[in-house]
């Protein structure tokens, strides 16, 4: 009896739970990347460490982390999509159809 891959699955593809542990780990560096150079570029507009750190603590810097989220998700989704299972862009739901106004405003209320 053959012992089963744990790396791969019957038709040579990575198996799920590789995948998912990729796009966590890949996710949370791309997330600290993206945080240090939003928060190392806001330091230097406003010009101190201090009033970069109370503007992210503001209603604005939740708009701003928010945003920080939802985009390296976005990236890194579709890059591990694109690489681990050649994906188009679109099926991350990234695709203009019609009615897709009305989908991402009940995305974004739903999300809030």
């Amino acid at each position: 009896m053959p012992t089963p891959n744990i790396l791969f699955n019957h038709a040579g593809r990575l198996r799920s739970g590789w995948r998912l542990a990729i796009f966590v780990a890949v996710y949370f560096v791309a997330l600290s990347f993206f945080t240090a150079l939003v928060w190392t570029t806001l330091s230097i507009v406003v010009g101190s460490e201090e009033r970069a750190d109370a503007l992210l603590s503001s209603g604005w810097g939740y708009v701003a982390q928010a945003s920080i989220l939802f985009t390296t998700a976005s990236l890194v989704g579709w890059a591990c999509g694109r690489v681990l299972e050649d994906l188009p862009w679109r099926a991350v739901g990234w695709k203009f159809h019609r009615g897709w106004f009305r989908d991402v405003c009940s995305g974004a209320l739903v999300g809030a």
